[in-house]
């Protein structure tokens, strides 16, 4: 488990990071493994951008891209 992101989600903190070469700025609200065994972050996205074009924006990252 990353510490970071427990750490983020257990005391309510934003992370920017790249994924998928966009600036992401999220709420990350959970935390695990997908029925695939990805682990995957569940976010808020509050700022930066998507290939969607929409933010804020509800999104499942893999931690792995």
């Amino acid at each position: 488990m990353d510490a970071t992101i427990a750490k983020a989600i257990h005391n309510k903190l934003v992370l920017e990071f790249v994924y998928n070469d966009h600036l992401r700025i999220v709420e990350p609200h959970a935390y695990g493994l997908s029925m695939t065994n990805h682990e995957v972050i569940r976010v808020y996205q509050v700022k930066g951008t998507t290939d969607a074009g929409s933010v804020p924006e509800w999104h499942l990252l893999r931690l792995s891209k």
